[in-house]
């Protein structure tokens, strides 16, 4: 453990507060793991933890303006809120080490996603690494890094106007969506995220496409298995999309033709994680190669995973999830919608 956090720590205990009643919230969880270096320690207390701080330290303001104090000239803060968490739920579903409390690292990365500054996106990375490594998804980032190498550099070979006229597919898909789903726009900024992306280049002609087809600002998170291609790519985040999707919820979450690359059995997860972390009146979007759901076999040309829309628009029906099936140029684009 980084030393510096180390003598943070012994100062907290030091104050004596009963270790059931707070928690370290912050770049807390991340520091503990060795993820990077520290600055200070913010604490979220309740019961007698909070009313021992008021007792015992300097009173100051929160980043939030709610009352804090203070301790160890000034490196570690004690509040009783943060932002609009619920603070027994941060404190009851915390991680413990050496007998201190630590908000859990899926609460940290949605709250890090919510804020959305440089810094905390750098954070949301390095939380997605790591989680990644412990849940034992490692060895399948590895695998899928080398097989998608050649697509990558394929791409990076690409020159900067077939991006662009790719990207301008997309706009005409997206807009064909909105025709058929009627989707009311939400407030700005929308939160949106899109699943995969195969070359930096597409990153701000995204944003660009996406605020003048939908006519608002955007926040927008990218995430891929690996980020290793979109390095300097601001809000991308390396994320297995077969799990559940931090930061949400959202307006609008975009996947071009992103199924193919999933294994059929873990291609429902997908479907459903996008569905789950939308907003009431959002919309997650699915384009889908002709060749994705019509090729028979367990391997379409190239070495993709076959697509099998019929049976995955079964188990939307079953489920009671609202969606249309809207054709488009290459294929069609399934629209899932949450009311």
């Amino acid at each position: 453990m980084n030393t510096q956090f180390r003598a943070l720590l012994d100062e907290l205990k030091k104050i004596g507060l009963p270790s059931d009643d707070f928690v370290v919230f912050g770049s807390g969880p991340i520091v503990i793991r060795d993820l990077r270096d520290p600055a200070d320690i913010d604490i979220v207390a309740r019961g007698e933890a909070w009313e021992m701080a008021k007792r015992l330290g300097e009173h100051g303001t929160s980043e939030f303006g709610d009352d804090s104090y203070r301790f160890a000239d000034g490196k570690i803060e004690i509040a009783d809120r943060w932002g609009d968490w619920d603070i027994d739920r941060l404190i009851d579903t915390a991680d413990d080490f050496d007998d201190i409390r630590f908000v859990n690292l899926e609460i940290t990365q949605q709250e890090k996603m919510r804020r959305g500054r440089e810094k905390d996106l750098k954070d949301v990375e390095l939380i997605g690494r790591y989680m990644a490594g412990i849940e034992g998804q490692q060895e399948s980032v590895e695998n899928q890094n080398s097989a998608l190498s050649e697509y990558h550099q394929k791409y990076a070979a690409l020159p900067d106007e077939e991006i662009a006229k790719r990207v301008a597919y997309k706009m005409e898909d997206l807009k064909a969506v909105m025709k058929a789903t009627a989707t009311i726009i939400g407030h700005a900024p929308l939160l949106i995220a899109v699943l995969g992306c195969p070359d930096p280049r597409y990153r701000p002609l995204q944003q660009q496409m996406l605020e003048k087809t939908l006519g608002k600002s955007v926040k927008l998170t990218t995430y891929d298995i690996t980020v290793d291609h979109l390095q300097g790519v601001p809000g991308a985040v390396q994320h297995d999309v077969t799990e559940p999707l931090p930061g949400g919820p959202y307006d609008f979450i975009l996947a071009h033709v992103l199924l193919r690359f999933i294994e059929e059995d873990r291609q429902w997860y997908v479907i459903f994680n996008s569905y789950d972390a939308l907003k009431p009146g959002g919309v997650a979007i699915h384009v889908l190669d002709e060749e994705d759901y019509t090729t028979g076999g367990a391997i379409i040309p190239d070495g993709y995973h076959p697509v099998p829309l019929e049976k995955w628009k079964d188990k939307m029906r079953d489920l009671g999830m609202d969606y249309v099936e809207v054709p488009i140029e290459h294929g069609v684009a399934l629209a899932i919608m949450r009311k």
